[in-house]
């Protein structure tokens, strides 16, 4: 069972620091680049490049404690649970999000309590375990999905947000929107939703490599002797969201083959000719419950192909034989089975690999005047389908999926001290 607490959460005085929305920040894998320009802007401590030459965990650390101490980051003085609304724009609409801001009891991958969906590399999660070692604080909450198709805890949320909530200004991610927030304090309440998550599972949408970083921090607390089950350190923040509201967005990974060689191109299309019904591309990209796999985009002289599916689906069978149904099912699991059938080949130089890159134009133009040799542009996921792929216990490779928005860092901070 998923245990979900209220927090005495650590945010910005905006009489001290200035309207928040410029504040805040998407996580640190995104929010390296300069953003605001404001003295206090998150960024300055969660962007993994502050550019400064120094220890960049040393430099965030002393920023967050000087902030703390001149009062630009102020401490909550009860408990709450802070309910979340982001209103963002989404193709020619805007939607909106909503979602809760609490603690997560931290549990091991094997309890099954809170599923992963990706691999994750040892580089990024020794990263954040020195950023969260050296702040002794969770600055950006991992981004948590929960199943809720009878809207109870949808209908707890609403009755709690009866009043306004808390405005806190337009951000300046990569999404863009505006946020409210809404701290409940009232205990009852937090009981109510506690007991709400005892028969669920929650999974994680982003954050990963934190989450693994948390738990890491947590094992090294047990092993100093801090075995309170209740300690800061046994708990990390999340953004809990339905998996059924509207503004919970997946988008693809595209995938760019780079190091492949000059011949690959030819080559990787008669492969794909064996195992796909091949088809010129022409206007909008098929959607995936119409049999389509991928947009295969060659250079210029090879032209553009859509990869369907052949009767009896034989391109399954590239994919490996351990997996589940629901990760062979995906159009990600097909493009790599193609990739690993050209390696056996020896078509593809040793050095092949598949690149992942949110942008479909940004993936085009690796081809057409870059370092790729192919772009395979993948369909939408669906959320049912990479859930299944946690429930089955399969992971796909890291940073196969882009969930948007991301979780505001800076809304609201857990602080890991008594």
């Amino acid at each position: 069972m998923a245990d979900v607490r209220p927090l005495r959460g650590v945010r910005f005085s905006a009489a001290r620091s200035g309207p928040v929305g410029p504040l805040i920040a998407p996580p640190y894998d995104v929010a390296a680049g300069p953003g605001s320009v404001s003295e206090f802007s998150i960024r300055h401590i969660e962007g993994v490049d502050l550019g400064n030459g120094a220890d960049n965990h040393r430099v965030a650390a002393a920023r967050y404690r000087d902030w703390r101490e001149r009062g630009v980051l102020a401490r909550d003085p009860v408990p709450a649970i802070y309910i979340h609304r982001h209103e963002f724009p989404h193709g020619d609409t805007r939607v909106n999000r909503t979602g809760m801001l609490a603690r997560v009891r931290l549990a091991g991958w094997d309890d099954r309590i809170v599923l992963p969906h990706e691999r994750t590399n040892p580089g990024p999660r020794e990263e954040r375990l020195c950023r969260l070692r050296a702040v002794g604080a969770n600055l950006s909450p991992l981004y948590f999905l929960y199943r809720d198709p009878d809207g109870s805890v949808g209908d707890l949320i609403a009755g709690a947000t009866h009043g306004e909530h808390e405005a806190t200004g337009a951000d300046q991610d990569q999404v863009g929107g505006t946020h409210g927030l809404h701290p409940v304090t009232d205990p009852e309440w937090h009981e109510r939703v506690s007991k709400a998550f005892d028969d669920r599972t929650l999974f994680v949408a982003d954050g990963h490599h934190r989450y693994e970083a948390a738990l890491a921090y947590r094992n090294a607390c047990r092993e100093d002797g801090r075995t309170d089950s209740e300690a800061p350190s046994e708990f990390v923040l999340a953004l809990l969201a339905a998996v059924e509201d509207p503004g919970v967005l997946v988008r693809p990974t595209h995938r760019v083959l780079v190091g492949a060689g000059g011949e690959a191109p030819d080559a990787l299309l008669a492969m794909a000719r064996v195992w796909f019904d091949v088809r010129t591309a022409t206007g909008t990209m098929p959607g995936a419950d119409d049999g389509f796999v991928a947009r295969l985009a060659l250079p210029v002289d090879s032209g553009t192909w859509d990869l369907f599916a052949l009767p009896g689906r034989p391109h399954l069978d590239l994919a490996a034989r351990e997996r589940g149904a629901a990760w062979r099912s995906l159009a990600v699991s097909g493009v790599e089975g193609l990739v690993d059938a050209m390696r056996g080949t020896g078509r593809l130089a040793e050095g092949a690999r598949l690149v992942p890159i949110v942008d479909a134009g940004e993936a085009v133009r690796h081809v057409e005047s870059g370092p790729g040799q192919a772009v395979f542009l993948l369909p939408e996921p669906g959320l049912d389908r990479l859930l299944a792929v946690a429930e089955e216990g399969d992971l796909l490779p890291a940073k196969s999926t882009w969930f948007e928005p991301k979780a505001p860092a800076g809304l609201v901070i857990n602080e890991l001290s008594d």
